[in-house]
């Protein structure tokens, strides 16, 4: 099938590459995406997502066979972004939603002992106090005493342990889309656009595969004549 496949650009050479159904704004004709999916650069060159209701979200990669987007503050302070966070008037979903109590901590938390029920929430330049989130069915009675509680939010964060010393928690937040569905056509090796420019069907471009060269199947060992071939 022949589609109006647009060629993937990105914001920098590090920036996750952009193509359908995203669409990098300025970048890329209207046609290239899917409504809703619209990116942008900063002037940092970082590649942005603005949700319609919520906040600016950098979006540093994209797997476009699970369609899954994976997101962080732009200026790597998510806690600044998580008091506000919401979906609602975009084309995306939490993955793992879960409800979490945001915590204000009078002085920075370095007892990694507690990862099991609290994610601190780093900041460049943050050192007299510490965000830290925790599950939101842990007893109060486990609150660190430094700490108090300032609001609940249902929120996709996912977290990973660098390994350093000290263990340094990476925290992001991870959506996901449904529409349009382009998995199967992804793990076939496809590529998903619209049709044509001005319609809205989706088709799946699929690759050329060009066939090898039928030849003679020789002998492996040696024949009994020149012009024996194997049948």
């Amino acid at each position: 099938m022949s589609l109006n496949i647009c060629e993937p650009v990105s914001c920098d050479s590090e920036g996750p590459k952009i193509r359908f159904p995203f669409r990098l704004k300025g970048r890329q004709p209207d046609h290239c995406g899917y409504p809703g999916f619209d990116l942008f650069c900063n002037n940092q060159n970082q590649t942005i997502l603005k949700l319609p209701q919520s906040c600016e979200l950098e979006v540093f990669h994209i797997e476009y066979p699970t369609q899954t987007l994976y997101t962080d503050d732009s200026d790597r302070c998510i806690s600044n972004k998580i008091l506000n966070f919401s979906l609602l008037g975009s084309p995306f979903k939490g993955v793992n939603s879960k409800n979490y109590t945001v915590l204000n901590c009078s002085s920075e938390v370095n007892d990694y002992k507690m990862l099991d029920h609290f994610v601190p929430l780093y900041c460049h330049g943050r050192k007299n106090y510490t965000i830290l989130v925790m599950d939101s069915c842990i007893p109060a009675a486990q609150l660190p005493a430094s700490c108090r509680r300032i609001a609940n939010v249902s929120i996709p964060l996912q977290r990973f342990i660098q390994q350093q010393l000290p263990p340094r928690i990476v925290t992001d937040l991870q959506l996901s889309w449904t529409e349009p569905d382009c998995r199967d056509c992804e793990a076939n090796g496809g590529t998903c656009g619209f049709k044509t420019e001005n319609g809205s069907e989706i088709g799946c471009s699929q690759p050329s595969y060009r066939s090898l060269p039928r030849i003679a199947n020789r002998c492996t060992v040696p024949c009994e004549t020149e012009t024996d071939v194997c049948s």
